[in-house]
């Protein structure tokens, strides 16, 4: 199941959902709107620890190689696996926080020796797992909440698929709190395709384009097409910044 049938379509994977579904055909027209509304305002009051501790405990992205989802294998990150190399070395970057790290399933390829590198999550389990099978010398993985927890000065915070999870208020307390870091550089998912930016909940999805309203970036530094495969994901592109090049004066 893609993200957009998880996210559009989350009422129908409850068990109440498939019920309805699969033996009550006929009224899942009337009741749909309402299981939607009962969905959201479980999400409007959960933590955002909670949201993406369930979505990862119940794998609810499904995808059998990387519970982190369909975008995280390795056969959707072939091209920023093959050009994030170029890119660290081009901008002298020496650390990074890779925030959200995941599963760090594809990350795990990248040759980091090089690197300061440090993997943060939200969710517990995740940090225990990858400090299990792949903490190093130069690579270790923390929990951190970014919307409320201080960040590690760095050369690059990486967030990949991050704030097209994120409702637009927690973009922005998320880019206030990276501002606060003084770390060098951004580099994070934008969708360049995208014409409308629209709000959700945290937890749910969206594409996002962080060139247009409301948030307004300037130009990137540089694009990086990762050139998906998944139509969900097709203009997805890491955009990278200099840090204190985002003004949010815009946001109201």
């Amino acid at each position: 199941m893609t993200k957009l049938n998880y996210y559009h379509n989350g009422c129908c994977n409850t068990k109440m959902g498939k019920f309805i579904k699969n033996k009550l055909p006929f009224i899942e027209p009337i009741l749909r709107p309402i299981l939607n509304k009962l969905r959201q305002a479980k999400l409007r009051f959960a933590t955002t620890e909670k949201i993406f501790t369930v979505i990862y405990n119940e794998n609810k992205w499904g995808d059998k190689q990387s519970r982190s989802g369909p975008g995280s294998t390795l056969i959707q990150t072939k091209t920023i696996r093959n050009r994030l190399p170029e890119l660290l070395e081009g901008y002298h970057i020496h650390s990074i926080l890779d925030i959200p790290c995941g599963d760090f399933n594809w990350m795990k390829e990248i040759n980091l020796d090089s690197i300061s590198y440090i993997g943060a999550d939200i969710v517990e389990k995740i940090i225990q797992f990858n400090n299990e099978e792949h903490s190093k010398e130069n690579r270790k993985f923390v929990k951190i909440d970014i919307l409320k927890d201080e960040l590690p000065q760095v050369d690059l915070i990486f967030c990949r698929d991050l704030f097209i999870h994120f409702s637009y208020r927690d973009i922005f307390t998320a880019i206030e709190n990276i501002k606060k870091s003084r770390s060098k550089y951004l580099l994070a998912t934008s969708n360049r395709l995208g014409t409308k930016n629209f709000d959700i909940l945290t937890g749910q999805w969206h594409p996002i384009n962080l060139l247009i309203k409301p948030f307004s970036f300037p130009s990137p530094l540089k694009v990086v097409d990762e050139k998906s495969t998944r139509e969900v994901d097709k203009g997805n592109s890491l955009h990278l910044w200099k840090i204190c090049d985002l003004n949010l004066k815009n946001h109201s």
